[in-house]
């Protein structure tokens, strides 16, 4: 009763919780009750709707010239050369895990904020991932109140095997999507144009990037670090700093993180009974289809093959026989 009017007013929609069916029902013990469940489905509508801009940002000089000195390279950048160097991605290979259940719940469950994939060097995490990332880059582009940054580490190459490059790589395309957390950015900055190269540069870091999670107007944020036992500096701290965010609540941040079986990760991690882990040994029917699928798709094409079909058929065999359900020998 007491919205009664308001719509008449002002355009608004009410949220009632209902504790009464009339004046003869009145129930003063549940209205509170009633009132929460009216304040927690608001609040869940609410996170859905993505602000209004009040005037776009533009980056000045300023903000450009402490964003060159930030990034390390251009995720996006390595992302599709990995995956041009692997051959291109196979749907098929990836379709499954958005099927399975350790990943419906991560993705749907409000609590579940961390998703550990692990498995044996060979197994296609990285190609995982990259189908993963894919996903979740057309829902955020669908759903303005999302948005994600992914980072894919490779021990080969001294700029993607450490966790400072890591950080700084998410906290640019955390700026790019959100463009007025850069102030958060050139607090520190203004102040020590070093701040990315110094010995102290990961923990400075560190700092920022829980500020810009606090200050971030997106409802929900997929963060995806790939390889994390090919980060061979920091590793430690990294996995530390990703169990801490878990639990911060400005934003729903939802973590996916990929490696080969370590006993380390996972007590870094502090995974209780809301992270999921998903075993890529335990799914080990849906590797052994991506790999036929990955055979079939790689033989396929070879050209001196194709007119020949008895050959081609035996070639297939023989690398499905050989493979040992791992893309790596195929």
């Amino acid at each position: 009763m007491e919205a009664a009017g308001v719509m008449n007013e002002i355009p608004v929609g009410n949220i009632r919780g209902v504790c009464d069916y009339g004046d003869e029902r009145k129930n003063k013990d549940w209205q509170p009750y009633a009132a929460v469940m009216a304040a927690t489905y608001a609040k869940a509508v609410l996170r859905e709707i993505p602000p209004k801009s009040v005037g776009s940002i533009v980056f000045t000089d300023e903000d450009k010239a402490c964003l060159r000195d930030l990034l390390v390279t251009d995720p996006e950048a390595e992302r599709r050369r990995i995956e041009a160097t692997k051959g291109g991605l196979l749907h098929d290979s990836f379709r499954w895990v958005l099927e399975n259940a350790e990943f419906r719940k991560w993705h749907s469950s409000s609590q579940s904020q961390l998703l550990w994939i692990k498995g044996d060097p060979g197994k296609g995490k990285t190609m995982l991932m990259i189908g993963i990332i894919d996903e979740l880059l057309l829902q955020v582009q669908s759903q303005p109140s999302r948005s994600i940054a992914y980072f894919l580490c490779q021990a080969a190459y001294p700029k993607l095997n450490n966790a400072t490059s890591i950080l700084r790589s998410v906290i640019y395309m955390l700026v790019q999507q959100q463009p007025h957390l850069i102030s958060r950015l050139r607090q520190r900055y203004d102040i020590n144009p070093n701040l990315f190269e110094n010995a102290n540069a990961f923990y400075s870091l560190s700092a920022i990037f829980e500020n810009m999670i606090h200050d971030s107007t997106q409802a929900t944020i997929y963060l995806l670090v790939d390889a994390l036992d090919e980060c061979e500096t920091g590793l430690s701290d990294l996995l530390k700093l990703i169990a801490r965010t878990k639990f911060i609540s400005a934003a729903q941040v939802k973590w996916i993180v990929s490696s080969r079986n370590r006993d380390e990760i996972e007590q870094e991690l502090e995974f209780g009974t809301e992270e999921v882990s998903l075993s890529l040994e335990l799914n080990g029917s849906h590797i052994s289809d991506a790999v036929a699928a990955f055979i079939d798709d790689r033989v396929s094409r070879m050209k001196a093959l194709q007119r020949n079909g008895a050959l081609l058929k035996q070639v297939k065999e023989q690398l499905l026989q050989k493979s040992d359900g791992t893309f790596l020998d195929v």
